[in-house]
């Protein structure tokens, strides 16, 4: 059976390795990867207690997701809300839509229970499986709100 595991400093190649292949198949595409700036900033993720990072690991030990995010104060009240930052489970993945909803569940149980945030903020920029990952959205009781835009020079 799929588990979701913390990264540890062990398992942070992989994390990064997971990144990487979101980014080339997402929306970021347009900016080249930095694997060094991306190892030093989970690194320092790591060591924040405001941050959340997990990964899948299947039943051969081969991580195949992550989900990331952290909490923040809002700017009108001294609330915290969790904002995630990524969320990737690799096409072919074993039980690929329940491993994605177990990280998904497993950031907003940290956030909800642990962080007492008063919601969890998520959305589709990588823009890779948009009608999938909205299905599985609404699935997990996420409720649309509002819009995201983008702008590149």
């Amino acid at each position: 059976m799929s588990r979701v595991v913390p990264f540890t400093s062990h398992n942070t190649a992989y994390a990064v390795g997971l990144m990487r292949e979101l980014v080339e198949l997402s929306s970021f595409k347009t900016v080249p990867f930095d694997w060094e700036h991306s190892l030093r900033s989970v690194r320092a993720a790591m060591d924040n207690d405001t941050y959340y990072l997990r990964m899948s690991q299947d039943d051969n030990d081969e991580y195949t997701g992550l989900v990331a995010g952290y909490v923040t104060p809002l700017y009108f009240a001294p609330r915290l809300i969790a904002v995630e930052s990524a969320w990737y489970v690799r096409e072919g993945s074993q039980d690929r839509t329940k491993m994605a909803a177990a990280l998904m569940r497993s950031f907003m149980s940290w956030a909800l229970d642990e962080k007492h945030a008063v919601h969890v903020q998520s959305g589709d920029i990588a823009n890779i499986h948009p009608a999938a990952v909205d299905a599985l959205y609404r699935h997990l009781g996420f409720k649309r709100v509002g819009l995201i835009f983008k702008y590149e020079r």
